[in-house]
Formats: C-alpha cells, sequence, structure tokens
C-alpha cells in the first residue's frame, strides 16, 4: 500500500483503503479501480492523499525509456533508399477517416530514438519547430496552457457536480487566457503544435485544443468578434459529456464493443443535458449535442441532416477531428496531419460543410509552412510551396536545394512533421 498525492493519481490504480472526506464520510470504498471521472470527484471534495495498491501504480506507471521511445524521430537512411513499388494499404481509424498504413517502402529501421547520432547536415540545420520551442514567447504559453487546463478541470467539476453556479464569462476567461493581443495566428498554432498533451486527463487538454481551433477557424471565417468568442465556448465544453464515459472505455486500446460505443455515442446527449440548464448561449448547448453529426446524414446521436445541422457545431466539428486524430492518446499514437489534411480533402466534402472545411484545409496547411518533415521513403525535408489544389501534398525542398512537388507523385507522401 503507498499513499500518493492527488495529483500523482492515474485511471487504472486501485484504491487500497477507504478514502474519507475530511468529516470522515466514506466518499469510496477500498478495492475500486480509479477513473478520471473519479479522480475529479476527489479532487473537487478536497482530498489530499490516497492509499492505492503498490501493484496497480506499476501498471500504469510510465518509465523514462517510455517517454523517450514515443519520442522518436524518423529514421533518415546513410543512402539513398531503393525505388520499390508498393500499393498503399488504408485504415479507418475512429473518427471514420482513411489514413494510409505507415510503414517503411524498404523494410529498412524507419525510427531514430532520441539518444543516436544525426549527420552533421542534418544538426547544422535546426527545424522550424526547434526554434519554436526555444522562443521565451513558447515558454510563455506553455505556463498559461497549464493554468487553463487546471482551469477546466475546476470548471467541469462544477458542472459535473453542480455544486456551484456557472457562468458563461468564466468559460470565456479559460480561453482567453490563451489569446493575446500581439500573438499572430501563426504563432498560436505553432505553439499549440509543440504542446505535448499527452496527460492522465485528455478530454480537458482536448476540449481547451478544440476550443482554440474553433475560435482561429472562426476568424478564418470572417465572423464577427462575439461569434469567434462563443466559438470558443463552443469548443470548449463540446465533450463536456464524456466526464460520464468510464475510463476504462475512454481509453481502451481495442476496438469497442456495440454496448461501448452506445455509451460513447450518447456523450453528446449527456453534455446537452448537462448544459441545458445553465445560463449560457443556446449555441453552446447545440454545439455539444451536434458536434458528432455530419453533413451527409451519417452522424450521431440522431443522423440529423446538414440543413438541420446548427453551423457552430458543424465548424467544432472540423476542429474536434483535427485534434482528436492528430494528438497522441494513451492507445495510440498521433497520427501525421499530413494525413488527416488527405483524409479531409479525399472524403470531407461530403461530411462537413464545404465553406468551412475548404477554409480550415487552407489556414491549417498555412500553419505547417516551413516545417521539417520527413517522407515515407525516410528522407528529410522542410516545406517550401503549397499546392491550392492539394494541401496535403505540397512542394518540398531538399537539404541540397532540390525540390518535389509530391502533388505530381503517389509514391511518396509526407509521414511525419518534426
Amino acid at each position: 500500500m503507498v499513499s500518493l498525492d492527488i495529483t500523482k493519481l492515474k485511471p487504472g490504480m486501485v484504491t487500497a483503503d477507504d478514502i474519507k472526506s475530511e468529516r470522515g464520510k466514506v466518499l469510496f470504498e477500498k478495492g475500486i479501480t480509479l477513473d478520471s471521472p473519479t479522480i475529479t470527484r476527489l479532487r473537487f471534495y478536497g482530498v489530499e492523499t490516497v492509499s492505492v495498491d503498490e501493484a496497480s501504480i506499476a501498471r500504469t506507471d510510465t518509465s523514462i525509456a517510455d517517454i523517450k521511445a514515443l519520442e522518436e524521430f524518423l529514421y533518415v537512411p546513410d543512402e539513398p533508399a531503393a525505388e520499390t513499388k508498393k500499393e498503399i494499404e488504408f485504415e479507418e481509424n475512429e473518427h471514420g477517416l482513411r489514413t494510409a498504413k505507415l510503414s517503411s517502402p524498404t523494410g529498412k529501421k524507419m525510427h531514430r530514438s532520441l539518444g543516436e547520432d544525426v549527420s552533421d547536415e542534418e544538426a547544422a540545420r535546426p527545424s522550424y519547430q526547434q526554434s519554436v520551442r526555444q522562443n521565451p514567447k513558447f515558454h510563455e504559453f506553455q505556463m498559461d496552457y497549464a493554468f487553463a487546463l487546471s482551469e477546466v478541470q475546476t470548471l467541469f467539476s462544477k458542472i459535473m457536480f453542480g455544486s456551484e453556479p456557472v457562468y458563461q464569462d468564466e468559460m470565456q476567461a479559460i480561453v482567453d487566457r490563451l489569446f493575446k493581443s500581439d500573438t499572430t495566428t501563426l504563432q498560436t498554432f505553432d505553439m499549440l503544435h509543440n504542446m505535448n498533451n499527452s496527460t492522465e486527463d485528455p478530454i480537458y487538454a482536448h476540449c481547451l485544443n478544440v476550443a482554440l481551433i474553433s475560435r482561429l477557424l472562426g476568424k478564418w471565417l470572417k465572423l464577427s468578434v462575439s461569434d469567434q468568442i462563443c466559438l470558443g465556448i463552443c469548443g470548449l465544453m463540446h465533450d463536456v459529456g464524456k466526464l460520464d464515459i468510464p475510463a476504462g472505455i475512454l481509453n481502451k486500446p481495442g476496438k469497442l464493443t456495440e454496448e461501448e460505443l452506445g455509451i460513447v455515442r450518447r456523450h453528446p446527449i449527456n453534455g446537452f443535458n448537462r448544459l441545458k440548464k445553465l445560463d449560457i448561449d443556446p449555441r453552446i448547448k447545440k454545439a455539444a449535442l451536434m458536434h458528432h453529426e455530419r453533413c451527409d446524414g451519417m452522424g450521431y446521436p440522431y443522423k440529423r441532416s446538414a440543413l438541420e445541422v446548427h453551423p457552430f457545431a458543424k465548424i467544432v466539428a472540423i476542429a474536434d477531428v483535427y485534434d482528436a486524430t492528430t494528438t497522441r492518446r494513451s492507445y495510440r499514437n498521433a497520427l501525421c496531419p499530413f494525413q488527416i489534411i488527405d483524409s479531409f480533402e479525399k472524403e470531407g466534402i461530403s461530411r462537413y460543410d464545404t465553406q468551412y472545411l475548404m477554409t480550415f484545409l487552407e489556414n491549417i496547411a498555412e500553419t505547417y509552412k516551413d516545417n521539417r518533415v520527413i517522407l515515407n521513403d525516410g528522407r528529410s525535408a522542410d516545406i517550401a510551396i503549397l499546392n491550392k489544389s492539394r494541401y496535403s501534398r505540397p512542394v518540398i525542398r531538399f537539404f541540397d536545394g532540390s525540390f518535389l512537388d509530391l502533388s505530381q507523385t503517389q509514391d511518396v507522401w509526407i509521414q511525419s512533421v518534426l
């Protein structure tokens, strides 16, 4: 039995003793398996330490070696990769987007750990993202982001337990914390791209990210400032219904059963029910209810048609899918942003509002310009020019000064952004 600070608790740990309130009331009995909602509830009740089973700690612990393994760079071969023809295989992710299965076409090792040597040429050319991470503005953003995450947790706890009144102003204040008057859209995305959101409670980080992306998409669409602000709050609150889903289902590494899938697909309804009594803009409630509806009528929970889905829900839907698929989770690695852009281009036209989607793709692709990328054949390059007709396949520039237009080849694609 080990006594842990509340901040050290992780979903999957098992209590080794009864958990009591300050007045001695038993909140949870010995032997329960903790999940994210339970940990949130313990924070709400002011519990500071919890006795947990030591074996359960070992099962949920992540070592330094594990962390390094997750933060790998892709391997750059010493010699040109042999030209091989390989049919590209695709798989469908949990959001219904088809993405390429990424593997080495040569059979060579495709990853390099952080401890391995890099070539002199590569070392002499720091990536764009390395420059961003060294910027003092990024360090300030990290601190503001951490504070905002804490505020999201507190806000969701209040909504979950209904213990205190909740106001729209405090929702807005959380999103406003990360919007600086002297920070451009590009700078905001640069910093967001570099955030490590592999937290034990990914719901909060995801909602915060979707809030930022939704608000910026509103800006790209030239909506009024008041609408942009509301969109940010819509993004922040869109997944509040997931607090009712057990962590074992949310973080399950394998395929969900039909029963589990049904539980997950109720989260828009759960979220709407939690928000409907609050004195907030009705559009926030509608976005929570409809952000999984699709323009082709194949969404959930009610399979609404395009005309029935609120515009703000359509905008949040795009931001939701983009962040969910490009952020690492406990059960999978992050997907390459250009894979997601490719999927949006191929299949998103029927599922999402075209006006919103094309504006998003044009601007999100622009935020990756000048970034260092790794191709599926192992070569490194920088993004030089965007292709307006195919944002997922830009013109790239190699270190020797040569260029390659990815829209003119089907055998080479961007596998990772560094």
